[in-house]
């Protein structure tokens, strides 16, 4: 995996499993990357415009992609939402953790390089806060 710094790897796998524990077990196979862009896109959209969105998840994607082949069975629609291209694609491999993993530690890193760690960070705890919280001291790096 390219680019993704240690710390939105560890953030990643806790929004990841957030949003898993969210989702019913009947929906075994769910893309829970998907879950999460769908969470980001409105905040971000709003920062950076729809067409911003869009662009940093398919970059995003394009990463991703070059370490877990999986991920290229999807592509982001003109709405900025995860779809899947590949009527084949193998859903189980798309699904795993490693491929949510993979991508969603791409996004927060990417968005980390344009608008910084700190606005990240703030960014996540407004929309996990039970997750993420403003004032942890750990997660934003701000040791004295």
């Amino acid at each position: 995996m390219r680019n993704a710094s240690p710390q939105m790897l560890e953030i990643a796998a806790l929004l990841l499993a957030h949003e898993a524990d969210a989702k019913a077990a009947t929906e075994a196979h769910t893309i829970m990357a998907a879950q999460v862009c769908a969470r980001l896109r409105p905040v971000l959209s709003t920062l950076m415009g729809a067409t911003g969105f869009r662009s940093l998840l398919s970059r995003a994607l394009i990463l991703a992609s070059a370490g877990t082949p999986a991920l290229r069975a999807l592509t982001v629609d003109a709405g900025g939402a995860l779809v899947q291209t590949d009527d084949a694609a193998d859903m189980a491999a798309l699904a795993n953790g490693e491929a949510n993993l993979a991508l969603v530690a791409q996004l927060l890193s990417l968005l980390v390089a344009f608008i910084g760690n700190t606005l990240t960070l703030q960014l996540l705890a407004d929309i996990w806060p039970r997750v993420l919280h403003h004032d942890s001291k750990s997660r934003t790096g701000d040791r004295k």
